[in-house]
């Protein structure tokens, strides 16, 4: 009996050690995500600008990572609390007044001022000008590069959507390319930004920021001076996509995409006569997939024409290196 309440003793004794422990382990590890959430970056190319600049003295957290689709993002419990705890949220935001770029965003400048209003909210495409896929993307409907004795608008032989439908949305956010992160040009602005809201809020590390800020600037001037100088794409050039993702590389390189998707749609069955046009004119042999892109229709696509599926991933985290690695890529494959 005396052993039966000694054993029993020492397993109370036991688990309420064990509880204390746990305990101070959950209360260590919240207090150690408290003290190092700073600052929230929305996607993981805009993160690594502020984690290049920040060089880890400032912990960095990345709501949509590499490989995540921001256009179908749900922000998690653990999400909201980073937010709460943070001192600088670098979201996305609105370009020139148009409407928020990320769904998921929309909520969280209110939500933030309820539950932290010290966080400073910078908005990183808020002085960006997009550029217009009429820019970037050959129109199928009217772009006369196919035929100039054609009227592709109206000829059921070749068989294209019409202009109400192509230019209905053109003031929405579909209309426009948001990859605006693989311009080093603009690019260097949102370094800009970065630093100095880092430093005005974390003063004591200025003179770390603005070396690091100067050795961004100098790895984006030699990476545009490579891409220019280096790369030898030439005028007139195609560039056969699924999402139209690559327009500021286009301007940049001098090409244009053909792309299945169109004002956030997929094209028709019937562009696909025009589609099947140019990728003969053009010699196209290769179709570029981002992640996410239907399986399906890439597969059939590379059976039907005979193309070569080449991946590419405009979100990559390491934004230098992917610009320089997406124009390899178009190098040789032109």
């Amino acid at each position: 009996m005396k052993k039966t309440q000694f054993l029993l003793l020492l397993l109370l004794l036991f688990s309420s050690l064990l509880l204390h422990a746990r305990g101070n382990s959950s209360q260590k590890n919240a207090e150690e995500l408290n003290a190092k959430t700073s600052v929230v970056v929305s996607i993981a190319p805009l993160s690594f600008v502020v984690e290049y600049i920040s060089d880890g003295v400032i912990p960095v957290y990345t709501l949509v990572e590499e490989k995540e689709s921001p256009e179908t993002y749900n922000l998690s419990v653990k999400e909201f609390f980073l937010l709460e705890q943070a001192s600088i949220f670098f979201s996305m935001g609105s370009s020139m007044e148009k409407e928020t770029i990320f769904e998921f965003e929309r909520m969280l400048p209110d939500w933030l001022r309820n539950k932290n209003s010290s966080a400073v909210v910078v908005e990183l495409a808020k002085n960006v000008e997009l550029l217009h896929l009429d820019e970037t993307v050959v129109d199928l409907a009217v772009d006369p590069i196919v035929d100039p004795a054609v009227d592709l608008a109206s000829d059921p032989a070749v068989g294209l959507a019409d202009e109400d439908h192509l230019h209905a949305d053109e003031d929405h956010l579909h209309a426009y390319d948001i990859h605006f992160w693989l311009s080093p040009d603009i690019l260097g602005k949102i370094a800009t930004q970065v630093h100095d809201v880092l430093a005005q809020q974390f003063p004591q590390k200025k003179l770390l920021f603005q070396k690091r800020y100067e050795s961004f600037l100098a790895e984006l001037r030699s990476l545009k001076q490579e891409l220019v100088g280096e790369t030898e794409i030439k005028k007139e050039n195609y560039v056969f996509i699924m999402h139209p993702s690559l327009g500021y590389l286009g301007e940049l390189l001098s090409f244009r995409q053909i792309s299945l998707e169109w004002l956030g749609r997929e094209r028709s069955l019937r562009d696909f006569a025009s589609i099947e046009m140019l990728l003969e004119r053009y010699r196209i042999t290769t179709l570029y997939a981002e992640p996410g892109s239907s399986v399906g229709i890439v597969d059939s696509l590379a059976e039907k024409y005979g193309l070569q599926i080449i991946p590419i991933d405009p979100l990559k985290k390491n934004v230098l290196e992917n610009i320089r690695e997406l124009a390899r890529i178009l190098q040789d494959n032109f």
